[in-house]
């Protein structure tokens, strides 16, 4: 059973983790680049303004922002689902 998904659809990206979910229009979405955190350097996804990021239970209910999606439980090369969603609705992303 996964606990992280990433779903994109021609109006954004949604990121759902651990009962909490935030959703982004692709105007908000700056760029998929490395993200170091200590000895992880990983792809991530970067917005422009931070996403506010809701429980899924209480949607209503916001508790916090976030400004990046890490990637590194994610396969996002070109024959991965994700990266193909990613450059078929955002191939600029990646430039």
């Amino acid at each position: 059973m996964t606990t992280t998904e990433i779903v994109a659809s021609s109006e954004g990206i949604e990121f759902h983790q651990f009962g909490f979910c935030a959703t982004s229009p692709w105007r908000n979405v700056a760029r998929v680049a490395a993200f170091q955190a200590g000895n992880l350097s990983a792809p991530a996804i970067y917005f422009h303004q931070p996403v506010p990021q809701f429980f899924t239970l209480f949607p209503s209910q916001r508790v916090g922002l976030i400004k990046i999606i890490p990637l590194h439980s994610f396969q996002i090369d070109a024959d991965s689902p994700l990266g193909a969603a990613l450059r078929s609705y955002r191939p600029d992303l990646f430039a």
